[in-house]
């Protein structure tokens, strides 16, 4: 067997499997060995299944991920058409300049997007300071290979590398053992407890300079901050799972967006946690620019961690700002209150990320990227029932749960009772159907009715070492890092830092919110050792557990914790003066693939002479792709990211963009008062990179724009 080639090959793989495992959030995944065996084949052993494959069968099963890896690609709809050039009111964009398509805009019913991506989902470039690393960092640059800084050769590094995700061969290619020590010592952060600011206190080693990948393409629409947040993957092969917001931008393209005036990225160092990583920052001046730029509102899409940033600006608005600013917040698949996959990674490590002693991730280099990374803190498990212990809306939601666990309507007596309380309405939270309705149908592990599947998680073990139990709360949650975790000694720390960020109160956004979850897929809940797992850890060395417990989620998140904001700020809606909150907003609770209420819009209100309004709480089912000819699936496709992909998402997210928000007052906007050639810088200085623009002030002022007639 050709070793080269087997490493290449591995690459690919590892490639594949690492995103399938990230983005799409799997986590039964079968291990996976491939060599060849001639000119232009390879065997694939999957678990107990052996297959034979050519170089084509290998890029066509790749598009499937993993657990299809023998199967052929799925084949593609059309895409949608229905809103085509609608932002721009029917206008074709090949004949406007782009002013012209911009003022249209203005003119026209769409209101400007802003796209935020999640967890390791922000494309990342390393800078290396060649002389620097090799003084103060030598363990470090002869770890990668390199011995010297001048002359050329695979033995001095180059400028600057993609870092995640990094290129299959080279010096920090994740598919080796000895490359991914490499790439685990460039991607650590050191931490600086000393420093005032959160934002400081995260560090590469001298020598490195680690940023959001921000590299221009030829193409424009490649460009703010797109080039990060799409087609993750290294190099031309890319998979569904890979492409990101690529699907998204295209969609809304279509209807007349233009990137960077209109329709933004808003990549991100995940590495560090919300307060410094600058989000919060970068989307405040995105949205001011946005105002000045359109006189509209914006409509702000978090996904997954991206989340976290989204929720954190809207916080550090003023009222009247965010009537000003925002028109909906959008929240896709939130992990808010944590997930406890986050855990895993920490007290044993993910060996999914692993295919022997030889290739992929070892836990070493794993190590050193979570021993500082607050990002990851960011979605550990959060204790939101000691934090809201005794407010009405928690008593309430736990009235709930406990009717659907007490009076199940699979039995005569339980649907005897739902019945009953459907008719007297004794029940809280009456926008949620009850379970005598049906929501779902053709899913392999989801029940066909509506339910909630939520729990006390703080109630139950996450953790189960031996004899010893950790529940789901801040408390044994310090315990657990302290005691057993061996992948960072910087928890307290990491824990007070990302409480900067205040998310863990779930404050309300004070703007609509429409909030996408998913209940249709195997999701981890705890986890059992029946060893001690510092055995391994301590010998850098992977520790899986024996066992793992799962409950109903997107894969990723659980539905207990992606749902349980939808019921606080619902409530807090419902109950304006008892919440204190006069300015709070609905929430549209929008389930993946459910086939109740498929309104198809969140708007209650569209009368042809105003913008569309939501007005009420409601439930909403999000027909999906995954789902469709009634054929009996898993919903992989549906899953925590692949559903960023979805026909069905991307159609409602149109629909929610196209609210009749017409401007009226174009003539005052600063899209209107620049020229072709001033909006053509406005985009390429795109707020939401490093390279962008500082905030809406300095664009004003640098273009010598009279601010006093501009909208802002």
């Amino acid at each position: 067997m050709n070793i080269r080639r087997l490493a290449l090959l591995a690459s690919v793989v590892f490639a594949g499997v690492l995103f399938v495992v990230h983005l799409a959030g799997s986590h039964q995944m079968s291990p996976v060995f491939a060599g060849q065996i001639s000119k232009d084949s390879f065997i694939v052993v999957e678990g107990t299944k052996t297959s034979f494959l050519s170089f084509k069968d290998i890029g066509k099963s790749l598009l499937n991920g993993v657990g299809s890896l023998i199967d052929s690609a799925e084949t593609k709809k059309p895409a949608d058409t229905s809103f085509n050039n609608a932002c721009i009111n029917g206008k074709d964009p090949k004949t406007l300049t782009a002013k012209q398509q911009l003022v249209e805009f203005i003119q026209g019913p769409c209101q400007p997007v802003i796209l935020i991506p999640g967890l390791l989902a922000s494309k990342l470039l390393v800078k290396i300071n060649c002389e620097e690393l090799r003084t103060k960092n030598p363990q470090i640059f002869s770890s990668c290979g390199w011995n010297t800084c001048s002359g050329s050769g695979s033995n001095k590094p180059e400028s600057e590398y993609t870092v995640w995700i990094s290129s299959l061969v080279g010096p920090l290619s994740l598919a080796l053992e000895k490359t991914s020590q490499c790439w685990g010592n460039i991607m650590q952060l050191e931490y600086h407890g000393k420093e005032d600011q959160v934002q400081n206190r995260y560090k590469s080693p001298a020598g490195v300079d680690i940023v959001v990948y921000d590299k221009i393409s030829n193409n424009a629409e490649e460009n703010c901050g797109f080039s990060a947040t799409n087609n993750i993957l290294d190099g031309g092969i890319q998979l569904d799972k890979t492409k990101g917001y690529l699907a998204m931008k295209d969609a809304f393209v279509s209807m007349g967006y233009q990137v960077g005036l209109s329709l933004y990225g808003a990549p991100y160092d995940w590495r560090r946690t919300t307060v410094a990583n600058g989000i919060g920052k970068t989307l405040n001046d995105t949205v001011k620019q946005i105002h000045s730029l359109t006189g509209k509102q914006t409509i702000i899409v978090g996904h997954s961690l991206g989340n976290f940033g989204a929720l954190y600006m809207l916080n550090s608005l003023s009222q009247e700002e965010k009537d000003k600013y925002i028109a909906n917040y959008v929240s896709l698949m939130n992990p808010l209150s944590g997930s406890p996959k986050a855990v895993l990674a920490y007290v044993g490590g993910d060996s999914e990320f692993s295919f022997g002693d030889q290739f992929g991730l070892q836990y070493s280099a794993q190590k050193k990227l979570v021993q500082s990374s607050s990002g990851s803190f960011d979605v550990l498990t959060k204790d939101p029932f000691t934090e809201f212990a005794g407010e009405e809306w928690l008593n309430e939601w736990q009235t709930r749960i406990t009717l659907e666990k007490n009076y199940n309507v699979s039995f005569t007596s339980g649907k005897a009772k739902w019945n009953e309380l459907t008719k007297s309405g004794n029940y809280p939270f009456k926008w949620f159907p009850t379970p005598l309705e049906q929501c779902f149908s053709g899913f392999l592990n989801r029940p066909n009715e509506c339910a909630l599947f939520m729990y006390d998680w703080s109630k139950e073990p996450i953790v189960e070492i031996g004899e010893t139990k950790f529940n789901a709360n801040q408390n044994d949650l310090n315990k657990l890092f302290k005691e057993y975790v061996r992948s960072t000694d910087k928890s307290d720390a990491l824990f007070s830092d990302v409480r900067t960020n205040n998310i863990f109160k779930l404050e309300n956004p004070g703007v609509p919110v429409t909030l996408v979850y998913g209940s249709h897929m195997p999701t981890m809940k705890s986890f059992t050792w029946n060893y001690d797992p510092r055995k391994n850890t301590e010998r850098e060395k992977y520790a899986p557990p024996n066992k793992t417990t799962y409950t109903l989620g997107d894969k990723t998140v659980p539905t207990a914790s992606s749902l349980l904001p939808a019921f606080k700020w619902s409530w807090e809606f419902d109950n304006k003066e008892k919440a204190g909150l006069p300015h709070a907003k609905p929430v549209k609770t929008v389930e993946v693939c459910s086939r109740y209420n498929n309104k198809g819009t969140i708007y209650d209100q569209k009368l042809s002479n105003l913008k569309y309004k939501v007005l009420e709480n409601e439930y909403i089912g999000l027909e999906c792709a995954c789902a469709e000819n009634n054929r009996v699936v898993p919903g992989d496709a549906c899953a925590h990211s692949p559903i960023l992909t979805d026909a069905g998402l991307i159609k409602l997210l149109k629909t929610i963009a196209y609210a009749n928000a017409k401007n009226a007052d174009y003539k005052e906007t600063l899209g209107y008062k620049l020229s072709d050639s001033q909006l053509a810088k406005l985009a390429h200085q795109c707020p939401t990179v490093s390279t962008g623009a500082k905030g809406y002030n300095d664009i004003i002022l640098a273009f010598n724009v009279n601010p006093t007639k501009v909208v802002i």
